[in-house]
């Protein structure tokens, strides 16, 4: 499969010029990258949970691996949306000149911005169905559009989301009209207006500036849809899953376990419920500098094509004591559980596993006495099978040493670890390093004025005046 277009759902923020940053994270595997920080909150509700999945936030600009150039008409950032079999449905928008019939006007022309949707495949970026709104939706339809105005608003439609149906027609919403327009596949004609000033339908309730537009399922008799109405005033336990501004973007949909994603927008907000409302999850970025237009969740499986990213450092303020450091990431695997680390004595030697640990969010760590070298790391799913594996690569020595500091020799891990590597129980070993961190704590609080004091006191009678190898401890030979 070639597929015509990726989107970058992801927001990347490397090329702003940004001073105050703390609203954004950093990797050591990454260093290139910065990434926003996003504050997520779960509630516990009886018999719900959130469903399974990622979160993919769509920001206001699309990126294209091949152009696409509609004749005519420019592709529209509002909406691209894959359909099975494998077509795409995208929100097209371009100017024309409309005469002002519908509001009095017949001799007056003005620039109109229309919209319209092709349908494609994405295969071979074939047109299968291309509509505008200009020949269908009259512009006294707007309530935007005002001839009166000396500069009147020319998006007159402003349509936000397209989608087809099982038999073929399509669903639009436009948010300048506050309608829902059902359009014939046969023809490209509107098979009916739900709201709006030309609605068809008889209605106990009002909508506007709605968004996603959604077919949820359809019969002989009936057809069910979904939408998000910007303008609806909320229930109170709703209400308090969102910010007080929404009334210009947002999405909606429904997820694999009938649960409802909504993106608010602004802030990146987003939140999960149950269909009575009741809230499971809500996010956002950690900044209010940053918005988001869309979010969706999937369930979604990847393994990159590139090994996953190791970074390995030795630290130590002695020769004699040494720790190796790593750390390791896979951008975009999904289903690594676990990481499993091995270690040389030399470029030719045999690899030796000195250690694992379980994937910790989307950089982990990992901590081995000995200055480990010529490293690599294997990705490991839930049943240990090897996802891929790392370049080998050499461990950085410690870069606060001076100099002047050399001949530091990596350890043998065979003689560290002989023939297994050592392994803790998860839960016994948290247990034990959490029981010693708080006995050495309290020893080292109990006892650090008496240190202290005696430190300063061999400091003043017996003055360092040696080299910064000796200083150091550091090993000229392997010992």
């Amino acid at each position: 499969m070639s597929p015509l277009f990726w989107y970058l759902f992801l927001y990347s923020v490397v090329a702003l010029d940004i001073s105050n940053d703390d609203d954004l994270v950093t990797y050591i595997t990454l260093p290139q990258h910065r990434v926003l920080k996003w504050n997520v909150t779960y509630y516990d509700q009886p018999d719900s949970e959130v469903a399974p999945g990622y979160w993919f936030v769509a920001p206001y600009y699309l990126n294209q691996a091949r152009p696409l150039n509609p004749p005519g008409s420019s592709i529209d950032n509002h909406k691209f949306y894959l359909k099975e079999p494998l077509t795409a449905l995208l929100v097209t928008h371009k100017d024309e000149d409309m005469t002002l019939t519908h509001f009095g006007y017949p001799e007056r022309l003005d620039r109109i911005r229309t919209n319209g949707f092709i349908e494609l495949d994405i295969n071979t970026s074939k047109y299968l169905f291309e509509w505008f709104s200009g020949d269908h939706i009259t512009l006294d339809e707007s309530f935007t559009l005002n001839p009166n105005d000396p500069f009147p608003d020319v998006d007159y439609l402003h349509m936000n989301s397209v989608d087809k149906s099982a038999n073929g027609n399509y669903l639009i919403s436009a948010r300048h009209t506050n309608a829902i327009y059902l359009v014939s596949r046969e023809d490209g004609q509107i098979i009916w207006r739900l709201g709006g000033t030309k609605n068809d339908f008889e209605m106990d309730f009002q909508f506007t500036g709605q968004h996603s537009a959604r077919f949820v399922s359809q019969n002989s008799t009936h057809i069910i849809i979904s939408f998000l109405d910007n303008g609806a005033n909320l229930p109170s336990n709703v209400h308090r899953a969102r910010p007080a501004r929404y009334e210009s973007q947002s999405s909606e949909s429904t997820l694999p376990n009938t649960n409802v994603l909504v993106s608010w927008s602004y802030y990146g907000y987003m939140s999960e419920f149950i269909h009575d409302g009741q809230l499971l999850m809500e996010a956002s970025f950690a900044s209010e500098r940053f918005s988001t237009y869309r979010a969706y969740k999937f369930p979604w499986h990847s393994r990159p094509a590139h090994p996953p990213t190791l970074v390995s450092s030795c630290y130590g303020v002695n020769g004699s004591f040494l720790s190796t450091v790593f750390h390791v990431s896979w951008n975009r695997a999904t289903d690594v559980q676990w990481w499993r680390f091995f270690a040389r004595a030399n470029a030719t030697a045999i690899d030796r596993e000195i250690g694992e640990v379980a994937k910790n969010g989307f950089e982990s760590s990992f901590i081995v006495r000995g200055f480990m070298d010529w490293v690599s790391v294997q990705a490991l799913d839930s049943e240990g099978r090897i996802l891929g594996v790392s370049e080998l690569l050499r461990t950085e020595p410690p870069e606060y040493w001076p100099e002047s500091v050399s001949g530091l020799v990596p350890d043998d891990p065979d003689a560290f670890f002989g023939e297994e590597p050592a392994k803790l129980p998860l839960v016994f070993g948290a247990f034990t390093w959490l029981f010693m961190g708080f006995v050495i704590s309290t020893i080292g609080y109990i006892c650090y004025p008496a240190v202290r004091g005696y430190a300063r006191l061999v400091q003043l009678r017996y003055p360092c005046e040696g080299t910064d190898e000796e200083e150091l401890g550091l090993m000229k030979e392997k010992v």
